[in-house]
């Protein structure tokens, strides 16, 4: 997958969502360190590889699939393990006035830093669609669909299809109840 590296800060939005991506990348085989104070609240989805993330002096182990969000002022590292444990990440970054509204829609939590990514192939494909768009141009024509398509990443990641499926029973469940009481 070919994927530009986007600022979409910039760009005009016609349909304002009230998440907006500041940029947004694929990259493949990455094994450098990243030690740095993040501005912006940044989320990685890792396709690949396995390391470590060490935010405010706080361990995580990193293992493909899994997604990782850092904070806004968060003094971080995170590497790979080794080069043959490089990462293939698709990353997406908010500005930091959206930590509110990240929050608020309960798609992130200071307490759940890094998690196991159980539907790692729709994510894929999500991350082929925020690449075709990242090549459409005029930029203006695509960024609210970048907007809504990152959300709908982070929303997708937190979901897993387990859940899916016993939140399904308990909804089959109450509808049997529901038809079987006389009314």
């Amino acid at each position: 997958m070919k994927f530009p590296h986007r600022h979409w800060s910039a760009v005009q939005r016609r349909f304002p969502a009230s998440l907006q991506v500041a940029n947004t990348n694929f990259i493949k085989s990455w094994c450098a360190n990243v030690e740095r104070v993040f501005v912006n609240f940044h989320t990685s989805i890792l396709f690949q590889g396995e390391g470590e993330l060490e935010v405010n002096g706080q361990r995580y182990p990193l293992k493909a699939p899994c997604v990782f969000v850092i904070y806004p002022r968060d003094k971080v590292l995170y590497r790979a393990s080794s080069p043959s444990g490089a990462f293939s990440q698709l990353y997406f970054d908010f500005e930091a006035a959206y930590v509110s509204e990240l929050e608020r829609l309960r798609l992130v939590s200071r307490s759940k830093r890094v998690w196991t990514l159980a539907n790692p192939a729709k994510i894929w494909a999500f991350a082929e669609e925020l690449c075709a768009l990242s090549h459409t141009f005029p930029l203006e024509n695509v960024v609210d669909r970048v907007d809504r398509l990152c959300e709908r990443i982070l929303m997708e990641a937190q979901t897993s299809p387990e859940a899916e499926s016993k939140e399904d029973c308990v909804i089959d469940r109450v509808l049997a109840r529901m038809q079987a009481e006389p009314q």
